[in-house]
């Protein structure tokens, strides 16, 4: 079984087309490392056919969660999409929202999408001080 499946769904044009979703690699990376069963796709939002192959792999992967890394903007929108179809094709799929708009919007988000499951918000306790030289 599939511990988890990490997905960017969303376009940013020319930019997603020529630079993988770096900072799913590195987590991805890790939680190999501790023994989990990861798989990472990098979905353009504007391609219908390549969204719905993926949400149809996914779901028959059965995985324990689905990621969505969210950006603000276009990409929340293509986020949505994919969310939705995955549900659609398997309600009982846990889906998480993680990145930059599910940390600074997270009750927006559940509240009016009801296919997220939960929001990962980023929190950091470190303090950042600026020294002067």
């Amino acid at each position: 079984m599939i511990d988890l499946v990490m997905v960017t769904a969303g376009t940013q044009g020319d930019i997603d087309k020529k630079h993988p979703p770096m900072g799913l690699l590195y987590i991805g990376s890790s939680l190999r490392q501790a023994g989990f069963d990861v798989r990472i796709h990098h979905v353009l939002g504007t391609n219908e056919e390549e969204m719905e192959q993926t949400c149809q792999r996914i779901a028959k992967g059965n995985p324990l969660f689905v990621g969505v890394s969210v950006l603000s903007g276009m990409t929340t929108y293509c986020a949505a999409k994919f969310s939705q179809r995955l549900k659609q094709l398997d309600p009982a799929i846990k889906i998480v929202w993680g990145g930059h708009h599910p940390t600074i919007m997270a009750e927006q988000c559940v509240a009016e999408a009801y296919w997220i499951g939960r929001c990962f918000v980023w929190r950091t306790t470190r303090s950042t001080k600026r020294t002067e030289a």
